[in-house]
């Protein structure tokens, strides 16, 4: 999984840069690497919980009568975005 493999690279360079002396010419690239790959992580995190979410009311949504599953998930670049409608016919 892509995701799982960012998590492994965030910790690789955090270790990269535990171990790299101050004054090493990377010290700094290493340092704003492991920032970015932190943030990439965590919009993984923050889409997967968007996604389970979605699956959490749609679970819920087919115990309403009569109320049919309408949820519509959008990927837009990086950050996932969910749509979910909740709309009954007749109730």
């Amino acid at each position: 999984m892509p995701a799982r493999r960012v998590a492994e690279y965030a910790t690789l360079l955090t270790w990269f840069k535990t171990h790299t002396p101050d004054d090493h010419p990377d010290k700094a690239d290493l340092t704003r690497a492991t920032k970015r790959l932190e943030e990439v992580d965590k919009l993984f995190q923050e889409g997967k919980d968007k996604i389970a979410r979605a699956q959490e009311i749609a679970q819920l949504q087919t115990k309403i009568i009569k109320c049919p599953v309408n949820i519509e998930l959008k990927i837009v670049g990086p950050e996932i975005l969910s749509l979910v409608y909740l709309r009954c016919e007749s109730l």
